[in-house]
């Protein structure tokens, strides 16, 4: 859809220029006073320069989306080899490393204290992965 709405943006953005282009030559030719061509000139510029900026933002946030998805192609495969690693590792330590290449933190939660309450997997964990900074 974005890529449509670009085509159609650069499409717009060309005839505005050819509307301008048009004005001048309607001013050569006597069809349009001064004051006639120096307003429709403000409208077509105001509309064009919208454009104009409607186009750039878009490329950018067009840009931003092809960087998160080429970023996020690079995290999936560094999850799937600690899946496949994981418990093959020696010891905890190691374990611990390698989490600590795809989480930023993990926050658990217990509300009700001890380790013999008769729901000793009564609690809650938050993963914060460490994904890359979209940087423009």
């Amino acid at each position: 859809m974005t890529r449509k709405t670009l085509t159609k943006l650069d499409a717009e953005i060309k005839k505005l220029k050819k509307q301008q282009s048009n004005l001048d030559d309607l001013l050569e030719q006597g069809v349009y006073t001064v004051e006639k061509y120096t307003q429709r000139t403000q409208v077509i510029e105001q509309r064009l320069k919208q454009a104009e900026d409607d186009y750039k933002e878009l490329q950018a946030m067009l840009a931003a989306g092809e960087m998160r998805e080429e970023r996020r192609k690079t995290i999936i495969p560094n999850v799937e080899h600690l899946l496949e690693l994981y418990h093959a590792l020696p010891t905890p330590h190691a374990k611990n490393d390698m989490l600590k290449e795809v989480l930023k933190k993990v926050v658990y939660t217990k509300k009700k204290g001890g380790r013999w309450h008769s729901m000793p997997d009564d609690f809650e964990i938050v993963l914060y992965p460490k994904l890359p900074h979209l940087n423009h």
